[in-house]
């Protein structure tokens, strides 16, 4: 119901970050938590790091792919 809303807010923080030169630095801050491969819970070995990230991370990665994609081609 609020999808208009947020893209428009989403698009507006990007461009400005785009315009500005500026990537915010709370979007470079990722939660790390242990998962647990298998075996002895008590060895620290038996665990894997997964980092969570903020979802407008991935956003802005996803937009500068398309970016870096575009200079690409109308380079060529």
């Amino acid at each position: 119901m609020c999808k208009d809303h947020i893209v428009l807010a989403i698009t507006a923080l990007i461009n400005n970050c785009i315009e500005q030169g500026i990537f915010p630095e709370k979007l470079k801050i990722a939660s790390i938590i242990p998962l647990h491969k298998g075996g002895d819970i008590n060895d620290p070995h038996n665990y894997s790091p997964i980092s969570i990230l903020p979802t407008l991370l991935k956003i802005f990665e996803n937009i500068a792919d398309q970016i870096h994609r575009y200079f690409l081609k109308t380079d060529e």
